[in-house]
């Protein structure tokens, strides 16, 4: 009896390897088929108490009644699209689809437009990531193409994970955004560096709170508020200097600009101190330094990129405001 279950697993397995070759039969609906088909036939070699009524279950078997190891033989379905498709107008779906067990991985390529294209609209698309951990079951990953390592390990914890997984990443267009090709990767780059989208782990097989489960690592300066100053792109308003798409929001500074401060600077002063300063932000050295005056809605759209980084802070245990309190009491 052994000996047949074990040479059924054997052809089980083969079945699912060709499975792919069924075009008119999904992957899933071929496992479910194959699983009813062993089951059943264990239950004519064991012959169990109950074995008709058992017999009769197994003919609404789902998803969901399969367990570990036959669960494990069905190869994920990849979602691959835009985060206008996925997080904008699927977010609902999107979320709905995070809380099921269902081994659906979801790669989200994100254009990073902050909502600028209509200010009037608002767009919960760069804070998707923070969204998805929010269902605490799902494997949430935001990583780099300029990060090869950060990015081939986050693809390969969402495809290990048993349940759903989204990865999140930046997809800059040289011809959508207004670059040379040649500094694509250096996008990408800056995009991480300057807290735009900022790389992030969420893996809820890991021990400990919801807070200990969040993986920051790969993010320069992670306890700082921005990036390194010595970084190409230290703020969101330095990531979106140079793109074509975003050069609306910047003009040449006026000489009658009530008192001029870097960006940088002025992003790290509170709501009280930035009253009646002009941020600027400077490009070139010397005499050939230019400076250029910042639209309120890319200030705005900074200040959203910055705040979802401290709560990513807060909430990874990087920086928190409670630890002095709870060390005094």
């Amino acid at each position: 009896k052994r000996r047949a279950l074990d040479e059924m697993h054997i052809v089980l397995e083969r079945f699912l390897e060709s499975a792919s070759a069924r075009k008119n039969q999904p992957a899933i609906d071929t496992l479910s088929e194959l699983v009813r088909l062993l089951r059943l036939a264990r239950l004519e070699i064991d012959r169990p108490d109950g074995l008709d009524w058992q017999r009769e279950s197994l003919k609404a078997l789902r998803w969901q009644d399969l367990d570990d190891d036959e669960r494990r033989l069905c190869p994920p379905l990849l979602l691959i699209g835009s985060d206008e498709m996925l997080a904008g107008r699927g977010l609902s779906q999107l979320v709905w689809l995070l809380n099921t067990r269902l081994p659906v991985k979801v790669l989200v390529m994100s254009s990073l437009d902050l909502g600028l294209a209509d200010a009037r609209v608002n767009d919960p698309r760069a804070g998707v990531g923070m969204l998805a951990m929010a269902q605490r079951n799902a494997y949430i990953a935001q990583t780099s193409i300029a990060d090869a390592g950060h990015f081939g390990e986050s693809v390969l914890q969402a495809l290990g994970f048993d349940g759903p997984a989204l990865v999140q990443v930046y997809a800059p267009s040289p011809g959508r955004d207004g670059f040379a090709s040649k500094f694509t990767p250096e996008q990408a780059r800056r995009a991480a560096e300057g807290r735009v989208l900022p790389l992030l782990r969420y893996d809820p097989r890991a021990e400990g709170v919801f807070g200990s489960r969040i993986d920051l690592a790969g993010n320069p300066a992670p306890d700082a508020l921005l990036g390194p100053e010595d970084a190409a792109a230290g703020t969101p308003v330095d990531w979106a200097f140079g793109q074509q798409r975003f050069a609306h929001h910047f003009e040449p500074l006026s000489a009658a600009a009530p008192a001029p401060v870097p960006v940088r600077e002025w992003l790290l002063l509170d709501t009280t101190a930035r009253r009646n300063k002009t941020p600027f932000l400077a490009s070139g050295d010397g005499e050939d330094e230019q400076r250029f005056g910042i639209s309120a809605a890319l200030l705005s759209a900074a200040n959203e990129c910055l705040e979802r980084w401290q709560t990513l802070q807060e909430l990874g245990g990087i920086v928190t405001p409670f630890t002095e309190r709870l060390e005094a009491e």
